[in-house]
């Protein structure tokens, strides 16, 4: 079992206000990496920097011993490997988003709350992380199809194998930022960081671009169909080239009806499934 922080608002039981689980209830009672992560992201202006970081903590401390991230760390000390898995699973039935997840919650954090010493104590967790993901000669996350695992945790029940766009996408995001943070507190290896994410950035266009779309493929093997989220994530990162990315928001604009449903987005253009 993990250590519980006395300070982690996990340790509080279900009635704490300041529990990071996924729902308002705490039904689930753990905190799962990458909606801690889009949390501190997004709503760090209303979190407790304390709470955060002894929160942070706790998940670093679930990584295994060969670097695999945890998909959530429950409540009662658990460090839970697989998605829907039980404790003990292994790490062979992992999510490949939750090593990126980790590097940009570290970031996350470390940007709302800058701090050297938090930085450079869990940054080489960070990479070690970032280590684990599987990935292929040309720099892109690799889900074998011969022994597939989870991919994005978001869309974890469609089966995508190949070079993955999506947890391509998240990796290239948190070397971007761990490389920016590396060279500010002067700990880890800034270039490495810079450098992968620079390959990788490069192979999105010659990998996974649609050849009969202006988006780009969710994958190379299973699921090789066009995908929404991470076309719009890849715009609003910055990659590929400028008329590519004119060319993927003038289509969803342009077309609504393909690309969005009461209000939300689709993961994949109407009427594809």
């Amino acid at each position: 079992k993990l250590p519980i922080l006395p300070t982690s608002p996990l340790n509080k039981g279900i009635n704490a206000t300041s529990a990071y689980t996924p729902d308002a209830s705490h039904g689930y009672g753990a905190q799962w990496t990458r909606d801690f992560q889009y949390t501190v992201s997004g709503a760090h202006s209303i979190m407790d920097e304390e709470s955060v970081k002894a929160s942070v903590r706790y998940t670093f401390a679930g990584m295994s011993t060969d670097g695999c991230m945890p998909d959530r760390v429950q409540a009662d000390g658990k460090s839970v490997l697989s998605p829907g898995g039980p404790g003990d699973q292994g790490p062979r039935s992992h999510a490949w988003d939750n090593g990126p997840f980790a590097g940009l919650l570290l970031a996350s954090t470390t940007k709302a709350w800058p701090e050297k010493d938090f930085f450079c104590q869990l940054e080489p967790s960070a990479r070690k992380a970032l280590d684990f993901v599987n990935r292929s000669a040309n720099g892109l996350v690799y889900n074998n199809p011969v022994h597939p695992n989870c991919t994005y945790g978001f869309t974890d029940s469609v089966a995508k194998t190949g070079n993955l766009f999506f947890c391509s996408l998240l990796y290239i995001d948190a070397s971007r930022q761990l490389s920016e943070l590396s060279a500010q507190y002067k700990c880890g290896d800034s270039t490495r960081y810079a450098n992968e994410a620079e390959i990788m950035s490069n192979s999105v266009d010659t990998v996974l671009k649609d050849p009969a779309s202006p988006l780009w493929l969710a994958a190379t093997d299973d699921n090789r169909k066009p995908d929404v989220w991470g076309t719009a994530y890849l715009v609003a990162m910055n990659l590929s080239t400028a008329a590519k990315r004119q060319a993927a928001m003038d289509e969803m604009v342009n077309n609504p009806q393909k690309y969005f449903l009461a209000g939300q987005a689709r993961s994949m253009p109407f009427p594809d499934y």
